[in-house]
């Protein structure tokens, strides 16, 4: 079908409103429309980003992340603890001072190697020394020989978000025999 300069408006070869041709070409969208709609997808991303970003950062979400990392610590030092066992090889984990720290270090005895468990940020540790240790005691030894560790210790697990670092939620616990467990420390503790 040939097309004539009457289905045209203005005689620049568009199609005049009420032709057949004009029904056909307004299917697709403009290049404004499409920006368009790109800019509003792209503002209503960046809003819900912007509201999720808020509900990830609060003091409650930190808190239940910091919940999950004191598992995964107990999990990776009775993993440790085990594979010492197996093996026979004892080790040294330095313990973390009075301040907040986000990681642990643990020294292999045979080989001098060393195991870094690294919270990134999302839980504290702080040292509390069992009764009748030095204030200089800043390592605990593991023996496989005896499954003990020397001396027994405690470490305090603060979450990043709470107001005050100096407020625990979770006390993690080694005892000489060896044994590794998670406590909740009551609300009006340390």
């Amino acid at each position: 079908m040939r097309r004539s300069r009457s289905d045209c408006c203005c005689g620049r070869g568009l199609p005049r409103r009420g032709s057949p041709l004009h029904a056909r070409s307004r299917r697709a969208f403009c290049l404004v429309e499409l920006l368009t709609s790109f800019l509003i997808i792209l503002l209503l991303f960046g809003a819900g980003r912007l509201a999720l970003g808020a509900c990830l950062d609060s003091p409650r979400a930190r808190l239940a992340s910091a919940r999950r990392e004191s598992e995964m610590l107990l999990s990776w030092l009775q993993s440790v603890t085990g594979r010492a066992l197996r093996e026979r090889r004892p080790f040294r984990l330095h313990l973390p001072s009075s301040e907040g720290i986000d990681y642990l270090i643990l020294r292999w005895d045979d080989t001098g190697q060393t195991e870094r468990y690294d919270s990134r940020g999302r839980l504290l540790m702080r040292h509390q020394l069992s009764p009748g240790t030095g204030p200089t005691q800043t390592e605990s030894v593991f023996s496989p020989l005896f499954n003990t560790f020397s001396p027994a210790f405690s470490l305090y697990l603060l979450s990043p978000a709470a107001p005050s670092f100096s407020r625990p939620f979770r006390l993690l616990v080694v005892s000489v025999q060896g044994r590794i467990r998670l406590d909740e420390v009551p609300s009006g503790g340390r």
